[in-house]
């Protein structure tokens, strides 16, 4: 209890002497550093805010986590804001609610999770179409290939699945199955590509350099293109469609044997109507490459993507057309 005797002696009043208590040494030195700690409390705030200030992309580059990044949520948050569990949430800068849809955040673009606010990552389908997101959320176009290992093809123009067609991928066509997946062998070569190349003849590289001149013919004329390949390059034309090549002039399936100017075919395929009934051919250009007539072209195809796209039902096999080698 406060001695009101004790400050009448000294001449104080009960509150003059707490007064003097107050700007006693101790407690000045007891509020300055409540004050210096309050303060850097608040910077450390500000700057861990500002950091989390990033969008997918940024976090993941700059290997932060949530336990790194202890995220202090402004009662207004906007824009992308890392959450205390690491998760990445994009905020309306207007009404400081989730963002619901797309956003176009830059070059990238990104669908949110209205729910959750988190961009989407992975495959998911989006006004009618399968889309790509990748592992920071961004949508992605052309080549993709996702956690299983498979590639696939989603069109830039209109982020639309590339299924079951050919796609001119570096000059060269790609083929994708129903579900999208690339159909390919990987990069099939003669183990002796390289010596055959440099030994070629003249009647090969007339075959080849025709593959390149021969117009299309039409749709479904693949044997007929063959043959005239062959013709303009002053050997034999070449009789029978796809079917009666395959089982005339084509009993290989040994990579070794495979050279460049013959022709490889099988005698049916599911891929078209036609095919089922007539199969398909192409000839061996070298180098990992065939030349047929497809669709709507002639084209230039890597050998393991034509074996694996046609080879369904029946064995690709190869051969001199008409029996008659060019070397």
């Amino acid at each position: 209890m406060y001695n009101h005797h004790m400050a009448a002696k000294h001449g104080q009043t009960p509150s003059d002497a707490r007064a003097t208590g107050i700007r006693s040494p101790r407690v000045r030195g007891l509020l300055a550093a409540g004050a210096i700690l309050l303060a850097a409390a608040l910077v450390a705030s500000a700057l861990l805010w500002a950091l989390s200030q990033a969008s997918p992309q940024q976090a993941q580059e700059s290997g932060a986590t949530s336990q790194e990044i202890p995220l202090v949520v402004e009662e207004s948050p906007s824009g992308w804001v890392t959450g205390p569990d690491g998760a990445v949430r994009y905020f309306d800068p207007e009404t400081h609610a989730y963002h619901d849809g797309w956003l176009d955040d830059g070059d990238d673009r990104y669908y949110i999770d209205g729910a959750t606010g988190v961009p989407a990552t992975g495959w998911l389908e989006v006004d009618g179409l399968r889309r790509f997101f990748d592992e920071t959320g961004r949508m992605q176009t052309g080549l993709v290939t996702d956690s299983t290992g498979m590639t696939y093809y989603i069109k830039p123009d209109t982020g639309e699945l590339a299924t079951h067609e050919w796609i001119v991928l570096d000059g060269v066509f790609q083929a994708f199955d129903d579900d999208g997946s690339l159909v390919s062998l990987g990069e099939v070569i003669p183990p002796n590509d390289a010596e055959n190349m440099a030994n070629m003849t003249a009647r090969q590289h007339a075959v080849v350099d025709a593959c390149d001149t021969t117009p299309w013919p039409g749709f479904g004329l693949c044997a007929a293109w063959v043959s005239n390949v062959f013709v303009n390059a002053g050997e034999p034309s070449v009789g029978g469609d796809a079917c009666d090549i395959a089982r005339a002039w084509c009993h290989s399936s040994d990579l070794s044997e495979l050279k460049p100017g013959m022709v490889i075919a099988v005698p049916s395929h599911p891929r078209t109507e036609n095919g089922k009934i007539w199969g398909h051919v192409c000839i061996y250009a070298g180098n990992g490459l065939v030349r047929d007539s497809g669709r709507d072209s002639t084209r230039w195809v890597k050998l393991g993507t034509w074996l694996a796209w046609y080879g369904v039902t029946d064995t690709p096999q190869w051969g001199w057309a008409n029996g008659i080698s060019l070397e």
